[in-house]
């Protein structure tokens, strides 16, 4: 599998703050899946905040729950507690996501505790749970001819799968509907929900490096 490093340049980053506003997906789906997600014991994991991204997928059909068994989790939630480094672009790498369902914050990138670090967790969690959801290709924020397409509309725009960070779109928009109705395959954590345990094979590439200013 492809290691996926998609960094935006600072041109890109303004666009995004430039960019109509992002467009909220209302509809919710009949529950279709389940998703067990396991957090590490780490100050950053608030696991309130954690359900909350995780449940912002219910509007398509995704019912998370936490468990305190890492071997019952779709999704096993980590912290990396090395520094913070800044990439030759002004860019810092806040999370990862593996094939196999892991997830790996990269804790001091977050201002642990305050409001606006807890906003930033929910954010990247949700970001984070779509890809173990099965969208493993950034939506981009910029739409051109090359974007894809789902049902003849293109997947692009603001959303919380793009690949650098907007904590203002904290939420499941009409692109991330339609990426997540793009996606293919059995490549992800989600489980029927009348399945009551299932566990992705462990990965230790990372296919998502999630980027912050």
């Amino acid at each position: 599998m492809t290691l996926l490093r998609l960094s935006l340049l600072a041109a890109a980053a303004a666009m995004l703050g430039s960019c109509a506003a992002a467009v909220r997906y209302a509809r919710i789906d009949p529950p279709a899946y389940a998703l067990t997600v396991w957090l590490a014991d780490d100050p950053l994991l608030d696991p309130v905040d954690a359900l909350r991204g995780c449940m912002e997928w219910r509007a398509k059909g995704v019912v998370c729950r936490l468990t305190m068994d890492p071997a019952r989790a779709d999704v096993r939630v980590t912290v990396d507690d090395g520094p913070c480094v800044e990439d030759d672009k002004g860019l810092h790498t806040l999370a990862l996501a593996y094939h196999g369902g892991s997830v790996v914050f990269n804790k001091k990138c977050f201002a642990v505790g305050s409001d606006y670090g807890r906003k930033m967790f929910r954010t990247v969690m949700t970001h984070e749970i779509g890809h173990e959801a099965g969208i493993w290709e950034h939506v981009p924020p910029k739409c051109d001819a090359k974007a894809a397409r789902h049902d003849g509309r293109p997947i692009c725009g603001r959303a919380v799968m793009n690949p650098l960070c907007d904590p203002d779109v904290n939420f499941v928009t009409v692109p991330d509907a339609l990426a997540f109705d793009a996606r293919g395959g059995a490549d992800n954590a989600l489980r029927p929900l009348d399945v009551a345990d299932g566990r992705p094979a462990a990965d230790d590439r990372p296919i998502c490096v999630y980027h912050g200013k």
